[in-house]
């Protein structure tokens, strides 16, 4: 076991399932599917769906992977408490 998995389950898993109220894993399982719907929504949304100072970046984007990037960026910018609402 590595020295942070090993870390991890000696002093810290009880800690994070306290305090997300379930284990680790499921809460990481959880914030993932949340990135992945707000990364798939705002590709389907399209530009209008990105913060003004994004839609430059979107417009001169000249394939998908730079469209993902924007995108990226823009759930990058939003706090926890914006993610989910």
């Amino acid at each position: 076991m590595s020295g942070v998995a090993a870390h991890y389950e000696t002093l810290l898993a009880r800690h994070y399932t306290w305090m997300f109220g379930m284990p680790f894993a499921d809460k990481a399982a959880e914030q993932r599917a949340l990135l992945k719907q707000l990364v798939e929504g705002l590709l389907r949304a399209g530009r209008n769906a990105l913060e003004p100072w994004l839609r430059p970046a979107y417009d001169a984007a000249e394939s998908n992977a730079q469209v993902l990037r924007v995108v990226v960026d823009q759930v990058a910018s939003l706090t926890d408490i914006s993610a989910p609402a």
